[in-house]
Order: structure tokens, then sequence, then C-alpha cells
């Protein structure tokens, strides 16, 4: 797959390898995410995007993008491309004001996954900070994005919707707010996208979110977290520059040159938004 638009951070090259096989022993319940931003002016939001970085998406926030306006910045490269490309294709999304996008910060989801750069890096005290640093940041994700949405209205006094969007490790923290969220008749909506809670026995298809709850779970080809096998794992694992296909979502639709599948997710996401 071609990359247009090179992320400032990613994590090493097999990471998305291993994280597959992390993840896939990961328990499947879990609590969601919120924001440490407040709301634009003095109104309340009607609809919060909910949304869960991907791993070492860290140190990558967007104080002069096009969604600086709606953000607080902590929705990680891979979801602000999604965006830029929404927003491209439906600008009247957010124009109204009523809308705002809260990233999980990393008080609540470190989303780490460190590993080391290359071979020669690899020591045994390098893996095992590596195996802590993820398994802090797996096992904080279970409650911190609950906590998170807690802190936010607390803070602004709102009450609003909610529409969940996680990638990668950015998923895991939304299990537990979407059926909290969903008991309480505010979730308007749950889309992931290289999810590696895709193929987990118990986890596959959102099972706390209701039926009537619509939802879309996107896995492009080839991407070794969410369509494991053989042959994405050598793609993931040979990738001179990054993960393979997981790591190049939305790159191409940002920088004007979108999939159908692409397509298909932001007109999905317009429309929970404009409902």
């Amino acid at each position: 797959m071609n990359s247009i638009v090179k992320p400032v951070m990613r994590s090493g090259g097999s990471a998305a390898a291993v994280l597959a096989l992390v993840l896939a022993a990961a328990p499947a319940a879990h609590a969601g995410a919120g924001a440490a931003a407040g709301t634009a002016g003095d109104t309340c939001p009607s609809t919060v995007i909910l949304a869960g970085r991907g791993s070492e998406q860290n140190h990558v926030t967007y104080p002069d993008g096009p969604l600086a306006r709606y953000s607080n910045g902590w929705e990680g490269e891979a979801v602000s491309n999604l965006f830029t490309f929404t927003l491209a294709e439906h600008p009247e999304i957010l124009d109204d004001g009523t809308t705002q996008i809260i990233g999980i910060t990393d008080e609540h989801y470190p989303a780490r996954f460190p590993l080391p750069k290359s071979v020669a890096d690899v020591t045994p005290a390098v893996l095992v900070e590596s195996a802590q640093l993820t398994a802090d940041s797996v096992i904080r994700s279970f409650t911190g994005g609950q906590t998170q949405v807690d802190d936010w209205e607390a803070t602004t006094g709102c009450r609003p919707d909610y529409i969940t969007v996680g990638y990668s490790q950015g998923e895991l923290p939304m299990p537990g707010v979407q059926r909290d969220l969903a008991a309480e008749g505010r979730l308007r909506g749950v889309l992931a996208f290289g999810n590696p809670l895709h193929h987990v026995p118990g986890a596959r298809g959102f099972p706390g979110v209701p039926r009537d709850v619509p939802s879309l779970d996107y896995c492009v080809p080839d991407d070794v977290v969410c369509d494991t096998d053989v042959r994405s794992a050598f793609l993931a694992l040979t990738d001179p520059e990054d993960e393979g296909a997981h790591a190049y979502y939305f790159e191409d639709a940002a920088a004007g040159s979108p999939s159908a599948g692409d397509r298909r997710v932001a007109d999905t996401l317009a429309d929970w938004i404009s409902r």
C-alpha cells in the first residue's frame, strides 16, 4: 500500500504483528473513554466523538490542523486522518458547533506498545520494559475510558450523546463505556478500525452494544491485527517502513485518494453525526 502522508510517530516495524498476538489474549471486559477538554464556549455539544488512538500515537496533537476547533488533540494520527477526510467529504457536519471530538488522554489511556527499532536494540531489559508498559496500558484502558468520560462530564456539566471511534489498541477502552452509554440511551454509533478485538471470541461484533445502535467494524485486507493470517503477518514483518496495511488507515484518503471502503466509513460517520 502506498503511503502519501507519512505519520509523525508510529510504533516499531513489527509492532502490529506482535500486537495481534498480545491483545488476542486480553480480557473482553473493558471500560470506556472520554477527555479533558472543555466545550466550545459555554455551550454543551449535543454529540461527542469519543476517540481512542493507536499504539504509540502519543506525541501527535493537531493545534493548527483542520480539527483544532473541534478536538482536544488526543485523537491520534489515524483518527485525525479519518476526520480530515470526513470533513472534506461532509464539511457541514461540524460547522454548527454541536459536535466535539474528545480523544482519550494519556492520563487515562497510555496507548503504549514500545518495541525495539531494530534487532540490534533487542535486549532482555528492553523486552521486559516493553512488556510492562504495554501491560499497564492495556490494564488501565479497561477502566480509564469511563473515568475520562465521568471526569469530562463532571467538569463541563454536559451529558451529550456519544459516538465511539477506536483505532487499533484504541478500541480497548471502548466496550465498557459503550455498554454504560447504551444503557442510558446515549450511544449513537460505534466505529472501530484495525480492531484487535475483531476476531477475539466474546468481543467480536461489539457484544455489549444493543442491536438498535448502529456499528461498523472496518478492516482492510492484509491488516495483521484484524485480518490475521500468514500473508498479513509476512507483509507486516517485511514492510521496510512500518507495519503493513495496519499502519496506513485513511492516510491516502486524507491526501485525496480514498478507497471505496474509506468512503463508506466517512459516509457512515457523517450520517451518525447528522442524526
